[in-house]
């Protein structure tokens, strides 16, 4: 650093002389933000990534350096990068869960009086720099607020969001709510959300994509909203190699609820409400080769794309047949980026991602889209009612048939009647109740409407495994979505 300093002399001579010196600054001490010499400054805790609000732009010279101080303590000179800085990345999995009880509450830093997280992106453009995740996830996101709700509220035209995954979000917006971020007019690559997103315009990824993109992402999270979007609520934008899951309940699509921009390469398994469409609820954008599983979606409309069964989503294991066109040029440079993965005949395709750095992208890196099975973990008998308890909710959209369960009362094939799937148990009401000295064994072969985690992956079959009678005594049990309480002893 030069330093160059200037006398004059006022009391006659009003001559003028100077000195020019350097001067060195010991940095001994002082903390290098990027490390990696990436031009990224590294996120590792909750409060820099709150201190991001002040910086913007991503260059590390913050609007109120007081506070970023305070996240950043000891910082060297341009945050440690190598040049300029151009935004953030995650070093680690932050948790919002801060007191580790599981639950939100008073006792978590970011509580803020029961309104939770105060999105970063005001004021405008909003984020206008980089955040990479580098395949970290953030937890147990909560926001309750009347305005914008989302991780971000909004993310400028210069701004990139990626390689990053929300788990067990919990939103409620007023009149928008996003998981990821309210108003997107930037990118989003590589990101997914689960948990709950609830607002008047609600998507499990962003309210809106303004004009913005959105490639090889998924919204995993139920929403509760009057226009709503397993992955967006309102696309003015691209979206892309992309795809939902999440249960949607009032009016809404699958995917998108409005869509005014461009919709390509998709798809939706998610249950929809009555009054909503399998894909998208309404809008004169373009859909194309994108798909809703009307089976598990209960929807046979939608204002774009092709309703498909189940069977004919999971059937192709390749760039073939419906998804001959899937494989998409996502970052523009002219080559196809090869972003599915489609498993068996009886799986959905999922994205790949290569997050741990070793050449090879793979679906197992991305979150836990196939996820573990939903596996029987308890079987009962109680009256004339079979419980088979899972290990993870089930998809109460897809209900199999009687006929595809086979159950023994003392090697004896008993009648089934009905069968029934809420949270995580399967019922299957037989036409007799065993006594507690009979022997009773299920089985379970998936048939059309197969049993399912929310998140789609499969149940395995089952063969003869047993059942444990329950006493009737002081007992209660599920019979037509009532809870009825027997006690043998009681007049």
């Amino acid at each position: 650093t030069v330093i160059t300093i200037t006398a004059t002399d006022t009391e006659g001579s009003n001559t003028t002389a100077w000195q020019q010196f350097n001067l060195a600054v010991d940095e001994r001490g002082a903390v290098d933000y990027d490390a990696d010499a990436d031009g990224l400054i590294e996120i590792r805790n909750l409060a820099q990534f709150d201190a991001i609000r002040y910086d913007l732009n991503g260059s590390g010279s913050p609007v109120d350096p007081t506070r970023y101080a305070a996240a950043f303590p000891d910082a060297g000179l341009s945050m440690g990068c190598d040049g300029s800085c151009r935004g953030y990345e995650l070093a680690t999995n932050l948790d919002f869960d801060t007191n580790g009880n599981g639950r939100a509450d008073a006792g978590d830093d970011y509580w803020n009086g029961g309104r939770g997280w105060r999105p970063i992106g005001r004021p405008l453009p909003g984020f206008d720099a980089i955040f990479d995740g580098n395949g970290h996830t953030i937890a147990n996101l909560f926001i309750d607020r009347e305005d914008d709700a989302a991780l971000f509220s909004r993310i400028g035209r210069n701004g990139v969001v990626r390689r990053v995954g929300l788990s067990d979000v919990d939103v409620t917006g007023g009149s928008s709510a996003g998981g990821l971020v309210a108003t997107n007019s930037g990118v989003i690559y590589a990101t997914y959300v689960t948990g709950r997103v609830a607002g008047e315009w609600a998507g499990g990824l962003a309210f809106t994509s303004h004009g913005g993109r959105v490639s090889a992402s998924y919204g995993a999270a139920r929403i509760e909203s009057d226009q709503g979007g397993g992955l967006v609520s309102w696309n003015g934008g691209w979206i892309g190699a992309s795809y939902a899951t999440g249960r949607v309940t009032g009016s809404g699509g699958g995917l998108v609820a409005v869509n005014d921009g461009a919709v390509v390469g998709t798809y939706a398994t998610g249950s929809v409400s009555p009054d909503g469409a399998g894909l998208v609820y309404r809008g004169e954008g373009d859909v194309a080769h994108s798909y809703w599983d009307a089976d598990t979606s209960g929807r046979t409309r939608s204002a774009g794309g092709t309703g498909r069964s189940t069977a004919s989503l999971q059937a192709p294991t390749g760039y073939t047949g419906i998804y001959a066109r899937w494989n998409l040029d996502i970052d523009r440079d002219g080559r196809a980026d090869d972003p599915w993965d489609f498993g068996t005949t009886t799986e959905y395709p999922v994205l790949v991602v290569d997050f741990n750095g070793d050449g090879k992208a793979s679906w197992e890196e991305f979150g836990d889209q196939r996820g573990p099975i939903p596996r029987v973990e308890a079987v009962t008998v109680v009256d004339d009612w079979l419980i088979l308890t899972f290990s993870k909710d089930l998809e109460q959209a897809s209900i199999p048939s009687p006929r595809d369960f086979t159950v023994r009362v003392d090697g004896v094939v008993a009648r089934v009647d009905a069968v029934e799937v809420e949270g995580r148990e399967v019922r299957v009401r037989l036409a007799d109740a065993p006594s507690g000295e009979q022997e009773v064994t299920v089985s379970y072969t998936p048939g059309a409407n197969p049993i399912r985690g929310v998140a789609g992956p499969l149940a395995p079959s089952i063969d003869r495994r047993p059942a444990i009678i329950k006493s009737a005594t002081s007992r209660s049990f599920w019979r037509g979505w009532r809870l009825i309480l027997l006690d043998e002893d009681k007049d």
